[in-house]
């Protein structure tokens, strides 16, 4: 391997994986500069110049470099490395062999992304992406076609010792143990933050809050200063006011800012500075303390994420890992981070770069640890350039392929999403992953669908598969298999509703590939993409349980030091932890593992027991899934592996920052040094009676639609209730609760139930309206049509029998009389509403104040049923449970 300037460099041909790890011999790699540095050349003018390359390759690796990167090459840099040009010569045409022997000079066949020719287009030579990184991802993409197995089978991902293992933590500052508690500056939580929390949030984030409303955890605001202080720890740091969540959520989200300076168009960031300095001087009277942990005689080496490019800090890039991707025909890692446009990388020919819709921060958002976010209806992510094209040619070619994404849905709720899209609007596509509520949906255009991919092929909706988290998603065609879906490395139990067909048929327009949305903006997708990849193949099971085994995201490895804690540790032993950033709001630490970076070949042997993960000098309460490890290590040791010590992982919260969050791990016994954690002395609540809840609740969005279903006999699939329920759905209750019904819900409702009754009057039941209104006579005018009990009865009682569950064994206690309900509806005589004075029955009232033009007609006669119909079942009757 090319020697390393870095003096203690130690290095671990470690292949992070599931599969065997495979020691590889390097080719040296050389100077290839030949005199000056050259300097960016942003147009190599080789594409288009040179078609084709002479002589015949002397080996497979030399076919394999004629197929997969000598085009590239050629297209690149063939303007200046040709075999007459500047050296290195590996882009010259005269003959295969001898390109082949000039470009394994600059290339590092075991670890692909350390070759020369990454380093280069990295450092912005000949860059033809809009950003460095992402040209050297794609060279190293080539490489890895390139070498193949030949290389290790995937990225070699090589482990730096950091150059400080015994680094002790930093100091940090802890709580006080009362609110009242007063620091060196004669600060406390009582006399800097509690008074604008209660000034400014104790509407909603108290017990009680007045008017009255749900109130809202945590409770900061609390009247009960204790409770408050209790309430607002976790919302503040003391160590860096700027990044508490007090702070944060006035300026980055807009939450309830005041305006403390008369000026609206500052207002958060006048909040915002109060609170931050409210904050700053509490905490200004805290002393910063080294940390204590039990005897502190079990800690590890601190490690933080300041020196990941070179493992300076024990950290690690783990950028890649051993993805299966011999197939790829597109790939979206969203490393930019910024700007309107996402760069595609797979390197397999002209990238389909795609251009973000709308406004940066309001309908889309970068996210940290790669990622892309869809706000709202108006954001999508759409190729502008009309490159799609080549997914038609490369897919059709093969007669198979694979949609991979690695998507955070922002809810349950969306349906008729469109996640990935190859297709040129709402009702003609090649291709589409999509969501309907808790289902992944997959439409694909074949011999044997439509041209809008349907039938669909969705997941099944009882398994519900489909939750609001990250999760890895693949959906796979082919012409013996047909659509297949899979989550997570499972196979689900989705059904092709038809036969597989074939790929004849895909429309020869140039669709573009769509994200987020439909090119025309119908079918909107809020939620986080974080990988995208299209690939010509299906794959295996296997192969995709190997890249979601793999992981999404920027990921490190934390080398934590541990040979200094007791004597039976061999010298060089590490605990290394996968490590990535979950969200904005907290780290994701998996599958600890022990390795020895000096001498692999010693097998440990010694026990641990309990690991805890510390942040900034202390031990959170949460997130410490490894606190019951009981392990002897070296039964299960390899020296190229290392050996794992647990397979799960835990999140915990993020406090500084990346960039400033420190972490160390404290072990409850490691070989002979022992420290037990000692659980903190918590003080119980004082509890008190809530308020109390009511014994009847509404029924929500969906109950209410599938219940005037059932009482009216009219199907929720029928156009025009479906039109409506869409049209209200979001207005109807979502919760039980009956003290958040509003008086928008029963508007809603009210549209519902006339949508259903019209339907009913007018036949479009699954039974018609004379034998659910047992043969009353419709084509009277209104006077004549209910001048009878009888008459009346033949309206009223089914409509009450299938409201109120009347099946001739009388009421149910928990509901009202049926004879006030009908005489509400239909009585000919004056009512009485419990002392709130005379009421005309809704019949008599609809007959006696008629003033339009259906007066006296049949017409009225029908609207009078209608309106009777939706009363008895669009009322409390069906509504309360």
């Amino acid at each position: 391997m090319h020697s390393m300037s870095k003096q203690k460099h130690h290095r671990m041909g470690l292949k992070i994986s599931l599969r065997a790890i495979v020691m590889m011999a390097v080719i040296a790699i050389v100077g290839c500069e030949g005199g000056a540095e050259t300097v960016t050349n942003p147009n190599a003018g080789g594409s288009g110049t040179v078609t084709g390359v002479a002589g015949i390759p002397q080996t497979d690796l030399v076919q394999t470099f004629k197929i997969e990167m000598w085009p590239n090459l050629s297209e690149r840099c063939g303007g200046c490395h040709m075999q007459s040009g500047q050296p290195p010569t590996f882009s010259r045409a005269d003959d295969i062999n001898l390109a082949y022997n000039e470009a394994i000079t600059v290339t590092n066949m075991g670890t692909p992304s350390e070759s020369r020719l990454v380093s280069k287009v990295a450092a912005g030579h000949n860059c033809w992406l809009p950003n460095n990184f992402e040209c050297a991802d794609v060279m190293t993409r080539w490489i890895e076609n390139w070498v193949g197995d030949a290389g290790g089978g995937g990225r070699v991902i090589a482990l730096s010792e950091p150059d400080d293992p015994l680094k002790f933590p930093g100091d940090s500052r802890e709580f006080p143990a009362t609110a009242t508690a007063t620091g060196t500056n004669g600060s406390s939580f009582s006399n800097t933050v509690y008074p604008l929390l209660t000034a400014h949030c104790a509407e909603c984030h108290v017990e009680n809050p007045t008017p009255p409303q749900l109130p809202i955890a945590p409770y900061f605001s609390s009247s009960d200063i204790n409770a408050a202080y209790e309430g607002a720890q976790p919302k503040m740091d003391l160590d860096n006011p700027a990044l508490s969540r007090l702070v944060l959520r006035l300026i980055l989200d807009g939450h309830n800012c005041w305006d403390p300076n008369n000026n609206q168009a500052t207002a958060c960031e006048d909040s915002r500075d109060l609170m931050q300095a409210a904050i700053q001087d509490f905490a200004d009277g805290i002393p910063a303390n080294p940390p204590v942990i039990g005897n502190n005689s079990t800690i590890s080496g601190a490690v933080d994420l300041s020196g990941c490019s070179d493992g300076s800090s024990g950290c690690n890039t783990a950028d890649g890992g051993n993805r299966y991707e011999n197939n790829l025909i597109a790939l979206y890692d969203f490393k930019a981070g910024s700007g309107t446009s996402i760069t595609e990388v797979s390197g397999a020919g002209t990238p389909i770069n795609l251009t973000l819709s709308g406004t940066t921060g309001v309908d889309f958002s970068w996210v940290s640890g790669h990622g892309i976010e869809f706000l709202t209806n108006a954001a999508k992510a759409q190729d502008m350039g009309n490159n799609s094209g080549r997914l038609q040619s490369a897919i059709t070619s093969s007669g198979e392929y694979s949609i991979e994404a690695w998507a955070i849905p922002a809810n349950v709720t969306q349906e008729d999403a469109n996640i990935i899209s190859y297709s040129g609007g709402a009702n003609q596509r090649n291709f589409t992953l999509g969501q309907t509520m808790y289902n992944y949906d997959f439409l694909h255009r074949s011999t044997t669908t439509d041209s809008n991919g349907e039938p669909v092929a969705s997941t099944p909706d009882d398994d519900e598969l489909l939750q609001s988290s990250l999760q890895h998603v693949v959906a796979t065609f082919d012409p013996v298999n047909g659509r297949r879906i899979y989550v997570n490395g499972m196979v689900t139990n989705t059904v092709d509703p038809v036969a597989a067909g074939g790929l004849g048929d895909w429309d020869g327009n140039i669709y573009p590939l769509i994200m987020g949305n439909e090119i025309d903006g119908t079918r909107p997708w809020k939620g986080i993409l974080k990988l995208v990849g299209i690939h010509d193949r299906a794959l295996t099971h296997q192969q995709i349980v190997q890249n979601f085994e793999v992981g999404v995201g920027e990921k490190y490895f934390l080398l934590f030091g541990i040979s200094h804690l007791d004597a039976a540790i061999p010298a060089g032993s590490y605990i290394m932890f996968e490590f990535s950033q979950i969200d904005p709001y907290s780290y994701l630490f998996y599958k600890p593992t022990y390795i020895n970076l000096q001498d692999p070949s010693v097998v440990p042997n010694f026990s641990l027991q309990g690991i805890r993960i510390g942040v900034n000098g202390a031990l959170p309460l949460n997130g410490q899934a490894f606190s019951n490890v009981d392990v002897t290590l070296g039964s299960n040791y390899t020296p190229e592996s290392g050996e794992i010590i647990s397979t799960i992982g835990t999140a915990i919260s993020l406090e500084r920052g990346v960039a400033q969050d420190e972490f160390f791990l404290a072990f409850d016994q490691i070989g002979g040094a022992i420290n037990p954690y000692v659980e903190p002395t918590v003080t119980p609540p004082v509890l008190t009676d809530p308020d109390p809840v009511a014994d009847m609740g509404v029924r929500t969005f969906d109950e209410i639609n599938a219940s005037i279903s059932s009482m009216t006999g009219v199907s929720a699939s029928n156009p025009a209730v479906t039109a409506v329920y869409q049209s209200y759905k979001q207005q109807l209750p979502s919760v039980e609760n009956i003290n958040g019904f509003l008086s928008s819900n029963q508007m809603a409702i009210a549209q519902m139930a006339l949508t259903y009754c019209n339907e009913l009057v007018d036949n479009n039941g699954s039974i018609t309206r004379d034998s659910y209104f047992n043969n009353f006579d419709f084509s009277q005018d209104e006077p004549s049509a209910f001048n009878s009990p009888a008459k009346l009865d033949r309206i009223l009682t089914p409509l009450l029998a299938a409201a109120m569950n009347i099946d001739g064994v009388g009421n149910l206690t928990s509901q009202p009389v049926e004879t006030e309900i009908r005489d509400m509806l239909g009585s000919t005589t004056g009512q009485n509403l419990d002392g709130y004075g005379a009421y005309t029955s809704l019949i008599q009232q609809m007959i006696t104040q008629c003033g339009g033009a259906t007066c006296g007609t049949a017409a009225r006669t029908e609207e009078i049923v209608k309106a009777t119909c939706a009363a008895a079942v669009g009322g409390a009757v069906m509504l309360i449970q």
